[in-house]
């Protein structure tokens, strides 16, 4: 079985949490990018982890299903890697 694809944040990005937000500030973007309740999905983040691990964390934290909050946090992974956010890490 092979090595999921794995994510973690750009070290570039300067970032504050407010409350259960994070607030990105993205190299190359003009406006600040707020991640509404994006918090512990950003201090996760800190070290490279596959989506489902991703999405397992977070569901725990929040009484949801790994697989409720997969679809979700994939499509937003894509964007914040779109963005230059976050690195999309090999296998």
């Amino acid at each position: 079985m092979s090595e999921p694809e794995r994510w973690k944040r750009n070290a570039a990005v300067l970032w504050r949490a407010v409350l259960d937000d994070a607030v990105l500030l993205i190299p190359d973007q003009v406006e600040p990018l707020a991640l509404s309740g994006g918090a512990a999905l950003w201090s996760l983040l800190e070290v490279p982890q596959a989506a489902e691990d991703l999405a397992r964390t977070l569901g725990e934290r929040t009484g949801a299903s790994r697989t409720d909050v997969e679809g979700a946090l994939r499509a937003l992974l894509a964007r914040l890697v779109q963005l230059g956010a976050v690195d999309r890490l090999p296998p």
